[in-house]
């Protein structure tokens, strides 16, 4: 089971990565001397690394809960799957369709 949530967890992340690539390209066509649109990526690329951070904790905290235990990381890599899902339907819903 450690093995099947973990391979989960990486195909999301895997998507999450190419979502987030997709964002930069959106957010990045037209003039590179635009500078609303540079701040605009540069707080993307902020946002992200402040999710990041939120989501290794997050989930350092759900797994903490069965240290020492043969589920933990099973219970890890839910984690960082359902969250990581999360995180592609919000820049998903945030970015596209403006």
């Amino acid at each position: 089971m450690n093995l099947c949530y973990g391979k989960q967890y990486s195909k999301a992340d895997t998507h999450l990565n190419t979502v987030y690539r997709d964002q930069i390209k959106r957010l990045s066509a037209g003039s590179p001397q635009d500078q609303k649109q540079n701040e605009s990526i540069q707080r993307l690329k902020s946002a992200q690394r402040a999710w990041i951070t939120y989501r290794d904790l997050h989930c350092s905290i759900a797994r903490d809960q069965y240290e020492g235990g043969s589920m933990a990381p099973m219970v890890w890599s839910m984690c960082m799957e359902t969250v990581t899902e999360h995180r592609i339907e919000e820049l998903s819903a945030a970015y596209n369709d403006q």
